[in-house]
């Protein structure tokens, strides 16, 4: 089994590796998994502490569905008391009935025989809980799958938090782009290419309004061939100023690009 493991992990962080997306990471971290435990009845459930409820982005079960879109309140459900209590849990039917009986849980769902749940958690607190459950067999899992799931889901809890931060900031560059093209003032980015040397990047509708050009005209551009003299020499002035003193460099007047040009 020890050579079954350490395949298992060296294989969780192959495929975490190479996949960037969580639809396709974690039913191959859960085949992995499968080489060494029951993963039948494998789940992974998302919280949110805003709605205090849950989302399934992946879930497998002989006896339920779910619907990955669908927000679930699940208050004193089994994935509920491991986020809270921040612990991996092997719970039989005897320690249920215990955690029933301190208020600490309660029946949601069909009932299993035997349930295996961790935490996962990133630096930024606990997100949410990887399940795995068992309706025939109450000594399907060990102290030692319980160990190995633990490892598995801190690559989901990685994956997770990449996935949200790639998606904070696509919406954040919307955004600026939004305001980049919508703002009232003619607005552009340059891309250094060497010393005193810019090329045009980006330009923003208001920029093509004012000097009359087509976005073809501009972006990808070298500023010489864009603004003519003498305007030229007073830009690029300014731009290796703002560079040199890492500034803000303003000056009064708007140097000419003939429309069209």
């Amino acid at each position: 089994r020890c050579e079954q493991v350490a395949k298992v992990l060296h294989g969780i962080l192959r495929v975490n590796a190479e996949t960037r997306d969580l639809g396709t990471l974690i039913p191959k971290i859960r085949d992995l998994l499968g080489a060494v435990m029951d993963t039948t009845n494998f789940c992974v459930a998302l919280y949110d502490p805003d709605t205090e409820t849950y989302r399934f982005p992946f879930f497998a079960d002989q006896n339920e569905t779910s619907d990955p879109v669908k927000a679930y309140a699940l208050p004193n459900s089994l994935p509920d008391y491991v986020r809270r209590t921040g612990e991996p849990a092997l719970v039989d039917e005897d320690l249920r009935a215990k955690l029933i009986d301190r208020s600490e849980a309660e029946i949601v769902g069909p009932v299993s025989c035997q349930w295996m749940g961790a935490p996962l958690v990133t630096n930024k607190g606990i997100i949410g809980v990887v399940a795995l459950q068992s309706y025939d067999d109450p000594a399907l899992y060990s102290a030692e799958d319980l160990e190995l799931l633990q490892t598995a889901v801190d690559t989901i809890a990685i994956a997770v938090e990449r996935r949200r931060a790639e998606e904070a900031l696509r919406k954040s560059q919307e955004n600026l782009s939004l305001i980049f093209d919508t703002v009232g003032a003619a607005l552009f980015q340059l891309q250094v290419e060497g010393e005193n040397s810019y090329r045009f990047a980006s330009v923003n509708k208001r920029f093509l309004k004012v000097t009359g050009l087509r976005e073809d005209q501009v972006v990808c551009k070298m500023v010489e061939e864009v603004i003519p003299e003498p305007a030229r020499e007073l830009v690029l002035g300014k731009y290796a100023q703002a560079i040199r003193e890492h500034s803000t460099v303003r000056w009064g007047g708007s140097p000419p690009t003939p429309p069209g040009r």
